[in-house]
């Protein structure tokens, strides 16, 4: 007994634990003689007995045995605390099937391992040597080597603990060093796993990453133990599989002391008994799991899971931020990739170098054989146009480009309206794959080219992305791409509507130089055959019953047909246009079954009508030998042809005026000799017949006078008669001369009061006033001067005085009134006699008319007067005027400008 403590007294002067168990089991075997020992110890995390230490015969086949509290010998001993002695195993029902037949085990002596009152496991010995049975005083000696021994593991698991408190220390500190002396993703975690291989019992360390797209857990090269199971690289496993899937799916650690016993094992490792898996969290999200393995039955305790659930922070930490490094290098990598490509857009000369480089570059990410990019051409129209292609072949362009191909149709359409990647992984099984266009690829990729106005089209390559970074990338292209093709397109259309604006401005400025008709024809077409590159440009218009278009002007060929080329209003293209008021494009005239030919040569003809005012006058014409030559001239030939229109018209109305004006001034110059042959006239007879009034006058007063003898009553009636119209005839003749000396003579312009004028003319009519029976009333105020002739103003106040005198009753009266009129001074004379008509007002300023016959033979007078003093106060920049109403009496007026004060001050 003495010699067996001390072997423990010995054993416990190493402080390793695995070290301390092998030489208690080797002293027990020893200390009693027995061919077997085995030292259990209880893992009291799952209530079982696990050997730490076989020795002796078979202790390969005992060293797999675990057995739990109140199984067996060891489960018997390690619950109740007691030794037991057991001197015939096979037929005691304590004893454990778990022991195979082929040990041929006869007795077994079992002592508990306390320590403070507990049991920490059993010491078994088995088979006494030369066979012998165990004794009792076996027994005593056996349970005093126990407790020793147990003092000796106690010590050691202590000292175990302070070893693995610093060896995590340690391996924390390695992992860090490793996370801070490189940025490489695969080389920090080599050597976080390098810090944990080899410590404690941990045998084998694996690290796998969750890929939440595919739902599994995988295996990266760089993460697994290559030397141990290098065929494991790249070993996927599901979620919903075994021990890790486990831990990974319920975010929870899982240590298993033997993966024998657990259903969710999935068998990988053949040597591997335990396993401690410890998942990987950014956050609270699973990104990974800690996976270590050991060969031992329960190897890892809750120390191992503490140790490794702190290291799985620090690693979570440093594959996420490797994650964001690595992913940063992309970003780099990607940002340098789209530089140089925009860079080498934006170089380019042309938009077919844009698409040659977006092409390039598209088949380097894909590794495509063949693509195209497709165009929404004219841009807001709804159909598509192959502008580049890549391994096609051109006829597959020209098939897709003629067929013709619509936006809403083939694969293109979900890309154009979604403004996603759209990938098609089989074009064999997709409906809307267009097969008639020519294209062979398998599977294909459209990336839609998108601006701030929506898609412009599409880049189309085969195959399909490899990855989210060729998908960004091809992304970041096509918006380079697209910019870049909306950039050229713009600057293309800006110059070409700078080049209609020059060809408009051009033509305006010609057309608008000419007043010929034909000269005007002639420009237009010569200007727009050269502006718009074409083989003939020509100008029908109708002729002028409107039933047939006639050709006026031709540039070209169509040049040879002017004067003849004729056709019906609804017959051909040109006739069309005028019947139904629109442009008409035909893009190929040998695809027209109908189409009316003046030249076969013609193979594109676009016509425009002559419209003006809403109504057809011809139409404006181009054409070529190519096909499809004016898919882009419809607008500007529009236009020109809005311009041609007007001008054509105002050409004619000029034309027209200019005729009328001809006419007219012919027509005036006659006038004007007959109106000088009139005055001629007037002036001669007027004087002709003074002279022979004057002879008449003259005997007529001799005869009244006696001085030609003794006359009778009835001669002297008659003489009087003859006098009174001789008198008549002679005013008459004075009212003619004075009307032309009115309308021809210089007159004397002078300051002249126009009140002292009235003063004087009242006077001068008292008498014939009188005679009349009249009263004749003067009102007349201080008035400025006025510039005028004294001799015709003066006839001015007599022929309204006398008038007024002349249409009033006996017993009435006539006021002359002389004011002034703001800068005007204004005369009236008014009477109360048998008034005017409103409807004949405005004609009896007019020469030799009177109001009606009975008007004349009752008052006499040869209508002139009021024509005289119209005539006069005008030509003193002043206007008449009448007031008046029948039995109501009439208010002649007019009025003349005042000379400014400070000019009649002046002098």
């Amino acid at each position: 007994e003495m010699a067996a403590v001390a072997a423990v007294g010995q054993a416990m002067t190493t402080l390793e634990l695995d070290d301390v168990l092998n030489s208690i089991a080797e002293n027990a075997l020893e200390a009693v003689g027995a061919e077997i020992s085995s030292v259990y110890l209880l893992d009291e995390k799952d209530n079982i007995l696990v050997p730490r230490s076989v020795r002796g015969s078979h202790h390969e086949e005992l060293s797999a045995a675990c057995f739990e509290l109140g199984e067996g010998t060891i489960g018997w001993v390690a619950q109740r605390g007691e030794p037991l002695l057991l001197q015939s195993v096979p037929s005691d029902e304590t004893f454990s099937v778990k022991i195979p037949a082929s040990l041929h085990i006869r007795n077994t002596l079992t002592v508990p391992l306390p320590v403070k009152g507990e049991v920490i496991g059993t010491l078994e010995v088995c088979n006494k040597l030369a066979g012998d049975e165990f004794t009792l005083a076996d027994q005593r000696l056996l349970t005093a080597f126990a407790a020793q021994a147990s003092i000796a593991i106690e010590n050691a698991r202590l000292y175990r603990q302070v070893s693995h408190h610093l060896e995590e220390v340690q391996i924390l500190n390695q992992v860090a060093g490793a996370a801070t002396s490189t940025l490489r993703f695969e080389e920090v975690i080599r050597r976080s796993m390098a810090a944990l291989l080899g410590k404690r019992n941990f045998e084998r360390v694996n690290i796998l990453l969750l890929d939440e797209a595919r739902h599994d857990l995988w295996l990266h090269p760089a993460l697994t133990d290559m030397h141990a199971f290098p065929q494991r690289a790249g070993f996927r496993i599901p979620l919903d599989e075994g021990i890790t899937g486990w831990c990974a799916r319920n975010n929870k650690p899982l240590r298993v002391g033997d993966i024998r016993q657990e259903p969710r094992y999935v068998a990988g490792y053949p040597d591997t008994l335990s396993e401690i898996c410890v998942p990987l969290r950014s956050g609270q999200r699973v990104i990974g799991i800690l996976d270590v393995q050991s060969h031992r039955l329960h190897a890892f305790s809750e120390s191992d899971e503490r140790l490794l659930t702190t290291l799985a922070g620090q690693l979570s930490t440093i594959i996420e931020n490797s994650r964001l490094f690595a992913e940063a290098q992309q970003r780099v990598r990607e940002l340098t990739a789209v530089m140089q490509v925009s860079q080498a857009i934006n170089q380019a000369e042309d938009l077919d170098t844009v698409m040659s480089i977006v092409l390039d570059e598209a088949f380097n990410l894909m590794g495509s054989e063949e693509g195209s990019i497709i165009l929404i051409d004219p841009p807001g129209s709804n159909r598509l146009r192959m502008v580049a292609e890549r391994g096609l072949g051109w006829e597959v362009a020209e098939a897709f480009n003629s067929r013709p191909v619509y936006s809403h149709e083939g694969t293109y359409k979900h890309a154009l309206r979604s403004g996603q990647i759209v990938e098609i992984a089989d074009t064999s099984t997709d409906p809307d794959f267009l097969t008639d266009v020519g294209s062979r690829a398998r599977s294909l990729t459209n990336v839609p080219l998108m601006t701030e106005r929506g898609a412009i089209g599409l880049i189309a390559v085969d195959g399909v992305p490899r990855d989210e970074t060729t998908r960004r990338l091809l992304l970041a292209l096509a918006g380079m791409a697209a910019v870049a093709i909306d950039r050229e397109r713009l600057h293309g259309e800006t110059a070409n509507r700078l080049a209609e604006v020059s060809t408009l401005y051009t033509l305006a400025t010609q057309i608008a130089s000419s007043l010929s008709l034909t000269s005007v024809l002639e420009t237009i077409v010569t200007i727009l055959r050269m502006t718009l590159d074409c083989r003939s440009c020509s100008i029908f218009l109708l002729d002028a019953t409107s039933e047939y278009l006639q050709l006026e002007a031709g540039s070209g060929p169509s040049s040879t047909w002017k004067g003849i080329a004729r056709m019906r209003v609804g017959e051909g293209a040109s006739g069309r246009a005028i019947t139904e008021r629109r442009s008409i494009y035909v893009p190929d005239t040998r695809l027209e079954a109908d189409f009316f030919f003046f030249d076969s040569q013609i193979r594109s003809l676009l016509v425009v009508p002559l419209i003006v005012r809403n109504k057809p006058i011809g139409t404006l014409s181009i054409d070529d030998v190519q096909p499809n030559a004016f898919d882009d001239e419809v607008r500007l030939l529009t236009i020109a042809a809005a311009q041609a229109a007007v001008a054509i018209e105002n050409v004619r109305l000029y034309e027209s005026l200019q005729k009328s004006y001809e006419d007219l001034e012919q027509a005036y110059d006659e006038l004007r000799q007959l109106d000088k042959m009139k005055s001629e006239l007037i002036q001669n007879v007027s004087h002709e017949l003074r002279t022979p009034l004057t002879f008449i006058k003259g005997y007529v007063e001799l005869l009244q006078d006696g001085e030609m003898g003794e006359m009778s009553s009835e001669q002297q009636a008659a003489l009087t008669i003859v006098a009174t119209k001789a008198e008549g005839l002679s005013r008459l003749v004075d009212d003619i001369i004075s009307m032309q000396q009115a309308g021809r003579e210089q007159m004397q312009f002078a300051a002249h009061s126009l009140a002292a004028m009235g003063r004087l003319a009242t006077q001068a009519a008292q008498a014939s006033a009188q005679e009349a029976g009249i009263e004749l009333v003067a009102e007349i105020e201080d008035v400025p001067s006025v510039m005028g002739d004294w001799r015709r103003l003066g006839q001015v106040f007599d022929n309204l005085i006398q008038n007024a005198i002349k249409f009033s009753d006996p017993g009435g009266k006539v006021v002359v009134r002389v004011r002034s009129d703001d800068a005007m001074v204004r005369v009236e004379v008014q009477d109360w006699g048998i008034g005017i008509a409103p409807e004949q007002q405005a004609r009896i300023w007019e020469r030799f008319y009177q109001v009606d016959g009975t008007t004349t033979r009752r008052f006499g007078g040869t209508g002139l007067g009021l024509a005289i003093v119209k005539q006069i106060v005008e030509a003193h920049r002043g206007f008449v005027g009448v007031d008046s109403a029948l039995q109501a009496g009439s208010l002649f007026y007019f009025a003349i400008p005042a000379i400014p004060a400070n000019r009649e001050q002046g002098g």
